[in-house]
């Protein structure tokens, strides 16, 4: 996709993210596990975005450092998370200086944020920053799709009222293993906005093999936070993984 950088995600959907993710809260066993794997550390999410987990990761008492490519994302994170353990960081999971003093408990990243990573040497940078940025025995948290290319559809209605209208546009990369999509609203009165995606997804199978290369060991995967079976049929996963001595 043309002109898409590291940080037009964050540039583009700001603004209005809290709005149209708004059903996507936080369930309370995703804020008690990544809380528990923290345990006496602070956490670190990697695509932190406006602090959907961050912030009330942070009011359980998990300091939490947020990551994200995006000043506009950070932006809106501190002018929410006035007055809790957050500290916004600008910056690229993929950089090798990536808060080098630090030692977390955990560092986690959820809702596919780890497949906007550009591509599979980007995504094993990633997993070897995280390794350097735990405690020995600290734990990665991963929440993505599982990769069913047969069931891409090229256009899908997100939402629909009768003022706004939200379709998602994508074409599929097969040999990349690569989506690309744009959120096109079209809301009355209003201009319309484009928002775009890209995503370098990979099978759990292909994420297990690249964290193993980088020092992180799978120790358990579910079908969701709330710790349902993990099975073929299974549509995300939550995967954790331990860093190896």
């Amino acid at each position: 996709m043309d002109e898409y950088a590291a940080d037009t995600y964050g540039e583009r959907f700001a603004a209005s993210y809290d709005e149209i993710f708004a059903d996507f809260t936080p369930r309370p066993a995703q804020i008690e596990l990544l809380r528990r794997l923290a345990g006496p550390h602070a956490a670190v999410e990697l695509g932190v975005g406006t602090g959907r987990v961050a912030i009330p990761l942070a009011r359980s008492g998990v300091p939490v450092v947020g990551v994200d490519t995006s000043a506009a994302m950070l932006d809106q994170l501190a002018r929410k998370a006035a007055g809790l353990p957050v500290q916004p960081v600008l910056g690229d999971a993929t950089a090798p200086e990536l808060a080098p003093e630090l030692k977390a408990g955990v560092a986690y990243t959820v809702f596919n944020t780890f497949f906007m990573l550009p591509g599979r040497a980007a995504q094993a940078a990633c997993l070897k920053n995280v390794r350097a940025l735990l405690q020995p025995g600290g734990a990665f948290v991963v929440e993505v799709f599982v990769p069913r290319p047969e069931l891409i559809a090229p256009v899908r209605i997100k939402s629909f009222t009768a003022t706004e209208v939200v379709l998602q546009v994508s074409q599929h990369v097969a040999g990349e293993q690569r989506m690309d999509s744009q959120d096109v609203v079209l809301r009355h009165g209003a201009p319309v906005q484009l928002m775009p995606t890209q995503v370098h997804y990979l099978t759990p199978h292909q994420l297990d093999l690249l964290a193993e290369e980088s020092g992180l060991a799978l120790e358990s995967r579910h079908a969701d936070w709330d710790g349902a079976e993990f099975t073929p049929d299974s549509a995300k996963h939550v995967s954790v993984y331990r860093r190896l001595p």
